[in-house]
This record gives structure tokens, sequence and C-alpha cells, in this order.
């Protein structure tokens, strides 16, 4: 598999994520509950929780990394 596909499949997918998640937040509140579209979102509370849940787990983990290359940093000086 070439880079040129996985770099388009990555883009394509950031591109959905982006029109599902703005159509989620942008447009569905407008639209009256009883409609056929709802049924392909979730509670609106998700699109809030959602994205919260995904920063902490990614300051978590950057904040880890920095953490250990902290550590291993001093562990090699002092070697």
């Amino acid at each position: 598999m070439s880079s040129n596909t996985v770099g388009s499949g990555i883009a394509s997918l950031g591109a959905l994520i982006f029109f599902y998640y703005s159509t989620w937040i942008f447009i569905i509140p407008f639209i009256d509950s009883s409609h056929w579209l709802h049924a392909y979102f979730l509670d609106k509370i998700w699109a809030v929780r959602i994205p919260q849940i995904l920063l902490v787990l990614g300051l978590g983990m950057i904040s880890s990394l920095l953490l250990i290359a902290t550590v291993c940093s001093k562990k090699q000086k002092t070697s």
C-alpha cells in the first residue's frame, strides 16, 4: 500500500468526521426531533463529552510522553 493511498484515506476520514460533527452541531438542533435524520446522531450531550474525553486523553498522553522523556534523559546524564 503506497503512502499516497494511506494519506488519502486519512484525509478522507478526517473530512468525513468533520462533516458529520459539523452537521451534528450546526444543523441537527434546528431540525424537528421526529425527523428521520435524528436516528443517525447521538444525543446532544455527547457532542460536548466526546471532544472533552479526547482532549483529556490527548493531554494525558502528551504529559506521560514528556514525563518519560524527562526521566530517560536524567538517567542518561547520570550514567
